[in-house]
């Protein structure tokens, strides 16, 4: 009786988390979880992506056969499955135009490369500003006013 009532004790703190207390000490280990077909999707699609078809897992990676970003066609993308980063991902004037018009800046006049950034000028609001992209990720890494 007193083996079962152990066993079961056991059992319990494991499935509570007690099992880091078991391990004396021996550091924790966390393993990504990969995320679902409808995750990529929610990510791809929050960074610009759109029709995407052809979404398939092969092992840590998703593969996607073709889709939009910002109305340009990309194909052959590769998603990493854990953290939902494309692989090889860079944007290109045109989308980073489309992607600023699309969070609401206006008068969009100039995009150009510069060095590994894009930047950007336009309007957002009333107010003239310059923006910085990083062409890797389409993350707009500054904004400020721009002097005319």
């Amino acid at each position: 009786m007193r083996r079962i009532l152990g066993a079961a004790m056991l059992a319990a703190a494991l499935l509570l988390g007690g099992g880091a207390a078991l391990a004396q000490g021996s550091p924790a280990t966390t393993v990504p979880v990969p995320m679902t077909d409808h995750q990529i999707e929610t990510v791809l699609r929050a960074r610009g992506y759109s029709e995407i078809e052809g979404l398939r897992r092969e092992g840590e990676v998703f593969r996607i056969d073709r889709a939009k970003r910002y109305g340009e066609e990309v194909t052959d993308l590769t998603v990493d499955a854990a953290s939902g980063q494309v692989h090889n991902e860079t944007m290109s004037e045109a989308q980073a135009r489309a992607m600023l018009r699309e969070r609401g800046f206006t008068e969009v006049t100039e995009v150009r490369r510069e060095g590994d950034l894009i930047i950007a000028r336009g309007r957002r609001g009333a107010d003239p500003v310059e923006v910085r992209i990083d062409p890797s990720t389409g993350a707009v890494t500054r904004q400020q006013q721009a002097v005319n």
